[in-house]
């Protein structure tokens, strides 16, 4: 796991390093892992890391982002209205796990977006929501996957893009 973070984390220092370049690609391979990672000259940066152990991850920041061919909509809902303003995902490993990580922002209020996951979710299994100043954490299990969800209004986040949105929520699924 400790290898995943490493390599990934050179895929998401590369795409930034390439924000502005335009139509870039950087590749960097040590025999068993290759990470790739583009700027897509629109704003969009986007990366894949594969090796053998972990399988696929790919990566995508910027605007007018989709949810990842992985993602199960109808267990994991975005909040309506709300865009996708980056996406990680990782399938194929040798453990077979599945597991993505978008981040969306929204002009909804902070307490508007729990409300909607609170509501979504509660039938999940181990549910579990707390509330500070500023911040929602939702988790649980349900069909299978875990979930956990940050909302956070825009003041106290950084993932905002080129859009600044009043709320964000982060959301992670991943297969049990």
């Amino acid at each position: 796991m400790k290898k995943i973070i490493l390599v990934f984390s050179l895929v998401v220092l590369s795409a930034l390093l390439l924000v502005g370049c335009g139509n870039k690609t950087t590749v960097y391979s040590d025999g068993d892992t290759t990470v790739t990672a583009t700027d897509e000259g629109d704003g969009t940066v986007s990366g894949v890391m594969t090796d053998d152990e972990s399988g696929t991850t790919t990566y995508q920041g910027g605007e007018n982002l989709q949810l990842p061919d992985i993602w199960p909509e109808n267990t994991m809902p975005v909040y309506p209205g709300s865009e996708i303003v980056y996406v990680i995902a990782n399938q194929g490993g040798s453990d077979g796990s599945e597991n993505a990580i978008i981040a969306v922002g929204c002009d909804a209020d902070l307490d508007e977006v729990a409300s909607f996951y609170q509501e979504q979710l509660a039938d999940a299994a181990n549910f579990s929501t707390t509330q500070m100043e500023g911040y929602y954490m939702i988790g649980g299990e349900k069909d299978g996957a875990g979930f956990s969800i940050i909302i956070t209004s825009e003041q106290n986040s950084d993932w905002s893009g080129s859009q600044v949105y009043p709320t964000y929520a982060m959301i992670t699924y991943y297969t049990l």
